[in-house]
């Protein structure tokens, strides 16, 4: 699987989540990799 196809089933996956204690955790990671990618 290319990265475009990790993205789209990344997506498709997040949005099929119904609890926010997992979604805000995975904004958390990502702040976090965003933040120190800089």
């Amino acid at each position: 699987m290319n990265v475009s196809d990790l993205k789209i089933d990344l997506i498709h996956r997040i949005t099929q989540l119904q609890q926010p204690r997992i979604i805000d955790e995975l904004k958390r990671i990502l702040d976090f990799e965003l933040d120190t990618a800089e």
